[in-house]
């Protein structure tokens, strides 16, 4: 029976209105949670068809075997971020959804999303903001497999975040370019590098701003008698990593100070003419921290993976991108410098903490234009 004229007009209207409630709900619900589809990058789900079995999994356990979902916040290097996660995924069969840029990114969309957080397990290249999290009640404790033989001071004592991998902090040098190769620090304040010397930004890079603070931790108010030297002589302070090294391999600067190891041991590699220089006075290696979220949902999942990134398999995939391993029975390339073999400051992870900030601070008034 067909309905009368005014009802059908009003029902018409009444399925238009639904229509538009549901468009409107579907925008909201995309700007709540941000541009997903260029921010995540889901991994390679296939599961390894010769996966180990074990006899004494649980119920979740099984489920994990079967497939998951883990949502993973990573700093750089991309590359291995993917090679590890394409690793878990193949061993698993647990898709991985990742948002991967770099610590002040990462920490930024944390921040943004902390009315609504989304990630399970969280990747930095600076030691400190984990231990901020966890200070912050943002985190969860959990040992992971394969950490009994982690390099010492490379895990948190309450078992909150866990060194995976870590980087020394070097001079990289243009050997075209380079009226010598440096021994120490101070070498590069010398008249013969003027002007041609750069450094990370440590307000962009949390691997820099370490460096400065522990740098003074060590030395005292010394410390900035070098930074005051290094800046009379043209230091120029630009960027993240990154740009850094990457002026001194285009041969606009002749040196960075304080970049991180693995980029200069990836330019030798490429065939440029860099070399990677350990200040012989001491530098320092900055553990970089994984941890699970405290609201983190896909728990089993997360816990998986943090078993899987001190694994063998997994931590040959760190070396391989020139990272350090953050397990002493683990072997690193020739052309590495491992933990043990890295001439360090005398520093405490906790006064850097406590100090980072006003350690900034000064810096940025004294140098940074």
């Amino acid at each position: 029976m067909s309905l009368p004229k005014p009802l059908r007009s009003l029902a018409l209207l009444a399925a238009l209105a639904m229509i538009a409630v549901a468009c409107a709900d579907a925008e909201e619900l995309q700007d709540a949670v941000g541009e997903t589809d260029d921010a995540m990058e889901p991994a390679d789900d296939e599961p390894a068809d010769d996966a180990p079995a074990d006899d004494d999994a649980t119920e979740d356990d099984a489920a994990s075997d079967e497939g998951g979902t883990l949502v993973f916040y990573s700093a750089g290097p991309g590359g291995l971020a993917n090679d590890l996660v394409e690793a878990f995924t193949a061993e698993t069969g647990i898709e991985v959804e990742m948002f991967q840029s770099t610590t002040g990114d990462v920490l930024g969309r944390l921040e943004a999303e902390m009315n609504n957080p989304i990630a399970d397990i969280v990747y930095l290249a600076s030691w400190v903001p984990a231990v901020n999290y966890k200070d912050q009640g943002r985190t969860q404790p959990y040992t992971p497999a394969n950490t009994d033989d982690l390099n010492d001071g490379w895990a948190d004592p309450d078992g909150h975040f866990w060194g995976r991998d870590g980087s020394a902090l070097a001079m990289t040098i243009n050997t075209d370019l380079a009226p010598s190769i440096p021994e120490d620090w101070e070498d590069l304040a010398a008249p013969e590098w003027e002007g041609l010397v750069t450094m990370p930004d440590p307000q962009q890079s949390g691997t820099a701003r370490d460096f400065v603070a522990a740098f003074l931790d060590d030395r005292g108010d010394s410390a900035w008698d070098l930074f005051d030297a290094l800046a009379d002589n043209g230091l120029s302070i630009e960027g993240s990593n990154r740009p850094a090294i990457d002026s001194v391999i285009s041969g606009a600067n002749a040196a960075v100070i304080a970049g991180v190891d693995y980029m200069g041991y990836g330019a030798i590699e490429d065939g440029e003419p860099v070399e990677t220089v350990l200040a012989a006075s001491g530098t320092i290696v900055t553990p970089r921290p994984m941890f699970i979220t405290e609201w983190a949902e896909n728990v089993d999942e997360a816990q998986a993976f943090m078993d899987f990134v001190f694994s063998d398999q997994a931590q040959q995939i760190v070396v391989n991108r020139r990272l350090m391993p953050s397990r002493t029975s683990i072997e690193v390339d020739p052309i590495m410098q491992p933990f043990d073999a890295v001439p360090l400051l005398s520093y405490d992870w906790g006064n850097i903490e406590a100090t980072g900030d006003d350690v900034l601070a000064e810096f940025v008034s004294r140098y940074v234009r």
